[in-house]
């Protein structure tokens, strides 16, 4: 009863918060993304999200114990996590579409798109972050529900991470390409290029998390230190309330 109160319905509700604002965010960065895979890559993802979403909260509802005082205290937790979340999500895209208007004879840059993919990278490894977490603390709770709730959404967020890191690579490099030779801009490759996007080095993953030890990628090494940081962070909560 303990895990569940105080470790396992709070690691839920944190992956559930992360995959919101990468629902956010997306949504945001929708509206200035050509069509291309790129684009079908981040509208793949939110359809995956937000199905696991409604998941996610209907389990906590069938694992959360009744008629105790921290149930009111997580309710009103959720309730203003979301109330602030609606709050900024018009502020957020309607500053994007104001760039666009005030740009409208301009395509997006290449610059511009190479920051919103750095932005959803950042913001997807620290949603992946927080469903490692969810999955750890499910499986140390019995949770079995939880446990291969947070695996399927894992698995989805290293797909999705490894696609990002394969556009982010290209582009940048298509970018230095084309400011050595003084060409159009590459922000069009993101339209042009079909091919399915991976870094060489990566092995079949079989469903299995990204590497730990990452073989020329920063990005990777990004990820790891915020997946370790948020394992620490758990554990301590752990450690404290048990």
């Amino acid at each position: 009863m303990t895990v569940t109160t105080h470790a396992l319905i709070p690691a839920l509700e944190d992956a559930r918060a992360a995959h919101a604002a990468v629902i956010d965010k997306f949504r945001a960065d929708l509206t200035v993304t050509p069509t291309g895979p790129h684009r079908r890559t981040l509208e793949r993802h939110l359809a995956d999200i937000e199905e696991y979403m409604g998941r996610i909260d209907n389990h906590v509802r069938a694992v959360r114990p009744r008629r105790l005082l921290g149930d009111a205290t997580a309710i009103v937790r959720t309730i203003t996590s979301a109330a602030v979340r609606a709050a900024r999500i018009p502020l957020e895209v309607g500053t994007v579409i104001a760039e666009g208007v005030l740009h409208a004879r301009h395509p997006v840059t290449e610059r511009r798109l190479l920051r919103n993919i750095q932005g959803e990278y950042a913001i997807a490894a620290q949603a992946l972050a927080a469903c490692r977490v969810g999955e750890s603390v499910a499986a140390l709770a019995d949770d079995e529900r939880g446990m291969e709730l947070m695996a399927s959404l894992r698995q989805r967020d290293e797909k999705l991470l490894r696609a990002l890191e394969s556009t982010l690579e290209q582009l940048a490099q298509a970018l230095v390409e084309a400011t050595a030779e003084n060409i159009p801009t590459p922000a069009r490759y993101l339209t042009d290029q079909g091919h399915d996007q991976r870094w060489p080095d990566d092995r079949p993953s079989a469903g299995g998390p990204i590497g730990p030890h990452p073989t020329g990628s920063g990005l990777r090494a990004a990820a790891s230190a915020v997946w370790a940081g948020s394992m620490a962070a758990a554990q301590q909560r752990m450690d404290t309330t048990g």
